[in-house]
């Protein structure tokens, strides 16, 4: 499942329900995988982040 995630065949909600967990157990799960859940670029991540803030 993670490799059809981290290819981009499935969305995060796809990839959670096919696993049978919620998206926060699925995020949680895919970062003790070390695999990531976002893809920005290092700039576009620091403005989002401080857009939130």
């Amino acid at each position: 499942m993670a490799v059809h995630f981290e290819n981009r065949h499935l969305t995060l909600i796809h990839a959670a329900r096919l696993a049978g967990r919620s998206v926060e157990e699925f995020v949680i799960l895919l970062g003790e995988a070390g695999i990531p859940v976002a893809d920005y670029p290092a700039e576009e991540l620091d403005e989002e982040v401080g857009t939130a803030s």
